[in-house]
């Protein structure tokens, strides 16, 4: 009885202890780039974060739905702000469409490719922050892996 006791102790201390659910925080550094993956869509976010204090954060999304308009930001979750990726003249696309300052919309294939510059000052500080995609209608929501600067 003692040893049954035993071996269900040791399999609650393994199951509790098990971390695999807890999200790494990745860490972007000056003069690097990284990849940060979608925790739930296919794509990803990659992060250069220049020498001149200018972070360009570039997205790549596969699977869209071609109807569908989608909103990208860039949220801190220390809620001190963020930014929401338009209008047409601050945004470089490359696969894509945008509408009304802030709506993009995939390509036929369901692609989305762009890219925006951001002053580090947006970001600095923040324990955490994600890339948030929205569909216009705010029914779906895909979300980057967190990162901080």
């Amino acid at each position: 009885m003692r040893f049954i006791i035993a071996i269900v102790l040791i399999f609650i201390s393994i199951g509790c202890s098990n971390n695999s659910d807890i999200e790494e925080i990745t860490q972007v550094e000056q003069n690097r780039v990284k990849d940060i993956s979608f925790t739930d869509k296919h794509g990803r976010v990659t992060i250069i974060y220049n020498e001149s204090h200018v972070i360009d954060f570039v997205v790549w999304m596969k699977d869209l739905d071609t109807d569908e308009g989608y909103e990208i930001a860039l949220v801190r979750s220390d809620g001190k702000g963020g930014v929401v990726f338009g209008p047409e003249e601050n945004l470089e696309i490359k696969l894509g469409r945008i509408e009304e300052q802030t709506k993009l919309y995939p390509n036929n294939e369901g692609e989305l490719y762009v890219s925006m510059l951001n002053p580090e000052r947006m970001f600095i500080g923040a324990e955490e922050v994600r890339m948030i995609v929205r569909t216009i209608d705010q029914k779906a929501v895909i979300e980057s892996f967190p990162f901080r600067f």
